[in-house]
């Protein structure tokens, strides 16, 4: 609680390394340290801003303010910057089925506002095992399989089928003959 202040302060260092540390720390505060924190999602560094999202998406999933904001980036970002949001997105609503479908996002957001914004809506949980079990044995559907981690899935820069979720790749081909394997 102390630390908190200190923490804020280097939001604002030059160095981006200073930053991701002050973030790693901050998150864990939850929804007291959004308003501090919501800036860095537009910060100069790409690494600033996933970091942030890493973080939200691991430790923030029950902060619903994160939501709008973390949406917005992934509306806009492109690459591993949107790759970030969209886990996030998905750790923060337990929304599996949208996929990387902004539109799909946007509808259920959408439909979700009011009571996002006035704190009334819950992340859905999971259904325990044992409840699961229960349903099957009642001919209720089998419980599906836990879905596969989304990954944004556009703009990718390929080579030769070496892909990657991001503008800024550089393949590096070494043509030659004296390398000996």
């Amino acid at each position: 609680e102390e630390a908190r202040p200190v923490l804020a302060s280097l939001l604002a260092a030059r160095e981006p390394a200073v930053r991701i540390l002050a973030v790693d720390n901050l998150v864990p505060h939850g929804a007291e340290a959004v308003d501090a924190l919501q800036p860095l999602l537009d910060d100069p560094s790409q690494a600033v801003r996933r970091a942030l999202l890493e973080q939200i998406a691991r430790d923030a999933v029950s902060v619903t303010a994160w939501i709008p904001p973390v949406l917005d980036v992934y509306e806009r970002q492109d690459g591993l910057v949107r790759a970030r949001a969209l886990e996030a997105l998905v750790a923060l609503t337990g929304q599996t089925q949208h996929g990387d479908d902004e539109e799909a996002w946007r509808t259920w957001f959408d439909g979700q506002r009011a009571r996002i914004e006035n704190g009334t809506w819950e992340r859905p949980q999971p259904k325990p095992a044992a409840e699961a079990e229960g349903d099957a044995e009642e001919g209720a559907k089998e419980p599906e399989a836990p879905a596969e981690p989304i990954v944004a899935t556009q703009p990718v820069t390929a080579f030769y089928g070496a892909g990657a979720p991001s503008h800024h790749v550089i393949f590096v081909l070494d043509g030659t003959s004296d390398l000996k394997l």
